[in-house]
This record gives structure tokens, C-alpha cells and sequence, in this order.
């Protein structure tokens, strides 16, 4: 054989090591159908993770506002009070109210309210020619009002039990209430906190029975100029009653316009506004108002915010449905929108967050909120021991560590009927911590994440000036890092499973860990028999 035909045979029987990249999978958690199918840049695990537009974003931890508010008691409600500059915040655990809008250590004889029957309230700001208000109630005591200086625990409220006022919400400059265990929706005279209730009885509108949830003020433009605003009152087997009109007392000046299925609803906090549209928090998702009233029920998950992630939604919905503290809140300054899941009520949550620039969505887990507000710019969270602390803020979780998992959706690396033996990956990321995140390659959707087997540190250092060593790693700022470590499996299809530990981090750390890309170094092998 000639010597050239046989070096060209050798040659091709020689391994060739090839390289690729794929990048951070910032369109967030996907499982709606077989691991198999994610679709590139998803996740099949998110844990801990924030899908930021050009990379997945560590989320930061909670610190200690507020504590002592209740020895045995959750924190079950946050409060803002607003007229003009004068801002107020308060927290409800127990049969007590506090106004924490100065962080401090309380004692439960520190607060404002005594002798409430339950802190599951509801609340509204409500501005009348006698001043600006805070309106709470909670189906089981009189409703309270707050003036900016002192709190009223007679509403004056007639024609209606107060204590049976349930939830309570503003249309056309009146306040509006649901009653407990009824078909009839409440309101006060316009631009008024007291006076003779009237009732808009509903129950000839429903078709399913039941009682009334909730009510909102529902706008179908972005005009904001209100002409276009509609009351939306939902009842609890998911049917949505839509009016428009300034009277209900007047017929020329009100009219019903229809009956909606719209999901059965989560909670007495199902209705969240967000723009001109409201979502609804039901057992078929997180769903928009707008496509809900158009769309048939049985298609309502392709509609819905959960619509990527629908087993894992059902599972939370079955496993945890009844429980108290499902509730979202919005961070505005970082696009964030959180859904809270209580998994054990009053002791334990997961948040399903959304990037509501994006869309993409992933799972927090460690924080234990039992509600959630949004004050001066800053989240909060109410905690299960009569604490209330502030979330997105430092390297630690008030102490703990922070641990988050990705496992991102298998890549073929586009040959399907080959196996591929990863050698060598490598992480591209910035922090301004020193990370050794902990990678093992994941293969043909079944393979278990081992991640004990990689043996890496996962001890965390902050870049502080004067403890880092010097000429060892850089002095303070973000820095980016792209360590090679060892790959060391085969399979088909591949996903660069990760763990990243923030260990030691400070309560004031600002903690940055942002991850671009993942780049592989593989050997193509034979096809797969």
C-alpha cells in the first residue's frame, strides 16, 4: 500500500478533539413537555438563578429589617400607607400591627393595633377632600383606617357587618368590599371611608355557584385617562363579572357586561395588577385578564405566564394550593416580578420570578415568605417568626449560604446519533467573589448530577480590600473568569450541570455572579446503536 493512502487512513482513524459554546440559558425554566424537547437556552433546573437578557444573574440574598414583632407568629401582611411625601410601613403578625418604617429589634407591646382576630389583611390607599387613607380589613374585625397620625378601629361603615368585609379595592372613587361567604359586593358612597354600605348583588350573574373572591379595577387601554375602566369581581370557581359605570344605584349610569370563565382563583390575593391588565392567580396559571375573558378554558395554558413550566405549576397547585401566602409582588428597578408559593404555611416558600422584560422564568428557593411588599424602592418579606426582612440584598441569606443548580436543556451539539466525550468545560462568568463552581456533565436525559464526584472547592472569598491576599487574586470590582475544568463523561446528548455556593459572603457584600456561556471540549464518537 502506498505510504501516502496509509497515512490518510491513520489519519482519519485519529481523534479529533472539537470545540463549542453554548451559551447561558436565558429563556429560563422549561419542563411543559419531555426533557427531551427543551428548547436551546432553557433550563430544565433553575434554582436560585435570575434570567437577565445576556446571561443568568446569581439572585442576591435577605437581610434582617424587622424582628420581634411576634414570638410564634408569621408576619402575614405588608402595608404601605402614601400621601404625598409622607410614606409609612407597617406589618401585621398575630393580632398586632406595627409600623416598621424605621428598621428596628420590637417588642410586641410596641404596636399600633391590639386584638385583631387574624393578620391576613387586605388593603387600600384611598384619597377623599378629608385627606388620604390607609383602608384594611380582614373578614373577622371591624375595618381599620389610617390617617398618616392615628389609627381608627371604628370604620363607621353601616348597612353591612364590617367584620365581614373580606377584600377591598377602588372603582370610580368609591371603595369597594367582598363579603364573607357571599354573592354581594359592597360599596361606600363616593369619596367616602364611612357611611351606608350598598350591596351590587351578583349572585344572578353566576352560573357555578359559590362566593365572591375579589375585585379589581380593571383597565382594557394604557389612555390612563379611566374612561375605558372596567370592575372585574371574581368568584371563588373562577367566573369573572365584568360592569362599567359610575352608579350602581342608577341604571342609566351602570351596566353589567358579561360573565367570564377565567380559572378558579388562589386565594383571597389572586388579583395582581400590572400596567393595564391584571393577572390572575388560579390553579390553570398565572394568567393575564385580557387573554383569559377571550380565550377557552381547556387552552388557557397557552395563555398563561406558567405556560413553560405547566407539570411543575400543577404540582405546586396540588401539593400546596390551600395553603395561605400565594401573593405577587413587583421589583421595578430590576424587572422582576415574583410569585410567592407557600410550601408550608407560615414556615417555608419557593418564588416563581419572572425577568417581565424577557419573560424568561426560574425558581427561588431559601427564602421563607409568608407575604411579600414593595417600600422606598426595596422588597420585603414577611418571615415565620415575627420578622420582616429585605430581599435582593447582600451575599448571604440573613447568615446562610446561598446554593443555585442549573441544569440546562440537553444539546445534541448538533450531531444526534453520536456519542460525544466531554473532556474539558468551561464556565464564562463575572463576580466579585473567587468561585470554583462546581460542574458535572449531565448526559441522554437521565444521567445523575454527581456533583461530589467533581471535588472542587466550593469555598467563596470576597475581593476585600486589605484581606485579599495580595498578587494572589485582584482588590475589589466585578472580574471575569473562565476556568477550565474537567468534563469526564459520554453520552449522546449533553448538559453542563452547575452548583454554585456563596460561602462567607457579608451582609452588605454586593454580591455579582453573572454566567454567559458554557465552552466544551468534546470528542465526536461513533453512532449510537
Amino acid at each position: 500500500m502506498p505510504y501516502s493512502v496509509a497515512l490518510r487512513q491513520n489519519q482519519r482513524r485519529q481523534q479529533v478533539s472539537d470545540i463549542t459554546k453554548l451559551a447561558a440559558p436565558t429563556k429560563g425554566w422549561y419542563t411543559a413537555s419531555s426533557i427531551a424537547a427543551a428548547p436551546k437556552q432553557s433550563a430544565i433546573v433553575i434554582e436560585n438563578w435570575f434570567c437577565e437578557p445576556d446571561a443568568l444573574r446569581l439572585r442576591k440574598g435577605y437581610q434582617g429589617y424587622a424582628s420581634g414583632l411576634h414570638p410564634t407568629s408569621p408576619v402575614e401582611t405588608l402595608m404601605v400607607y402614601t400621601s404625598g411625601t409622607d410614606v409609612k410601613f407597617f406589618a401585621a403578625a398575630g393580632s398586632r400591627i406595627f409600623d416598621i418604617t424605621l428598621p428596628d429589634v420590637f417588642t410586641t407591646d410596641e404596636a399600633v393595633i391590639f386584638g385583631r382576630t387574624n393578620a391576613r389583611n387586605q388593603y387600600t390607599n384611598v384619597a377623599t377632600p378629608g385627606g388620604q387613607f390607609l383602608m384594611v380589613c380582614n373578614g373577622s374585625d371591624d375595618v381599620l383606617t389610617y390617617d398618616g397620625t392615628a389609627w381608627d378601629e371604628t370604620s363607621g361603615i353601616t348597612g353591612v357587618t364590617p367584620q365581614d368585609l373580606t377584600n377591598i379595592w377602588q372603582y370610580k372613587e368609591r371603595v369597594w368590599f367582598t363579603e364573607v361567604g357571599t354573592t354581594d359586593a359592597w360599596y361606600l358612597p363616593v369619596n367616602s371611608i364611612a357611611g351606608a354600605a350598598a350591596p351590587l348583588a351578583c349572585g344572578s350573574f353566576l352560573t357555578k355557584g359559590g362566593y365572591l373572591m375579589a375585585g379589581i379595577n380593571w383597565s382594557i387601554s394604557d389612555a390612563g385617562d379611566g374612561k375605558d375602566d372596567l370592575l372585574l369581581i371574581i368568584s371563588s370557581e373562577g367566573e369573572a363579572l365584568v360592569f362599567t359605570g359610575t352608579d350602581p344605584a342608577n341604571p342609566t349610569a351602570w351596566d353589567y357586561l358579561g360573565n367570564y370563565n377565567i380559572g378558579t382563583p388562589i386565594g383571597r390575593r389572586c388579583l395582581f395588577k400590572v400596567g393595564g391588565d391584571v393577572l390572575i392567580i388560579s390553579q390553570d396559571g398565572l394568567i393575564p385578564v385580557s387573554k383569559a375573558i377571550t380565550l377557552d378554558k381547556a387552552v388557557f395554558s397557552t395563555a398563561s405566564m406558567t405556560k413553560n413550566f405547566t407539570p411543575d405549576y400543577a404540582n405546586m397547585v396540588r401539593r400546596y394550593g390551600s395553603n395561605f401566602g400565594w401573593q405577587m409582588e413587583t421589583l421595578p428597578a430590576s424587572n422582576m416580578a415574583i410569585l410567592n408559593v407557600p410550601t408550608t404555611e407560615g414556615t417555608d416558600a419557593q418564588q416563581i420570578v419572572w425577568n417581565v422584560a424577557t419573560g424568561g422564568p426560574s425558581l427561588f428557593t431559601g427564602i421563607p415568605a409568608s407575604c411579600w411588599g414593595f417600600f422606598q424602592d426595596g422588597l420585603y418579606f414577611g418571615g415565620p417568626a415575627g420578622e420582616v426582612f429585605k430581599a435582593e440584598t447582600g451575599a448571604n441569606d440573613n447568615g446562610a449560604d446561598i446554593v443555585a443548580y442549573l441544569l440546562p436543556a440537553y444539546d445534541d451539539l448538533g450531531s444526534p446519533a453520536t456519542m460525544k466525550h466531554v473532556k474539558l468545560v468551561k464556565p464564562i462568568f463575572e463576580s466579585d467573589f473567587l468561585i470554583s463552581p462546581e460542574i458535572a456533565i449531565a448526559v441522554d436525559y437521565t444521567d445523575p448530577v454527581d456533583f461530589a464526584a467533581s471535588g472542587l472547592d466550593t469555598s467563596t472569598i470576597y475581593f476585600t480590600w486589605d484581606t485579599t491576599p495580595w498578587d494572589s487574586v485582584p482588590w475589589l470590582g466585578t472580574q471575569t473568569f473562565r476556568p477550565w475544568q474537567s468534563g469526564n463523561n459520554i453520552g449522546s446528548a449533553i448538559s453542563p450541570a452547575t452548583r454554585v455556593t456563596i460561602a462567607g459572603g457579608g451582609d452588605a457584600d454586593d454580591l455579582v455572579y453573572r454566567l454567559f456561556a458554557f465552552h466544551l471540549v468534546y470528542e465526536d464518537g461513533g453512532i449510537v446503536g
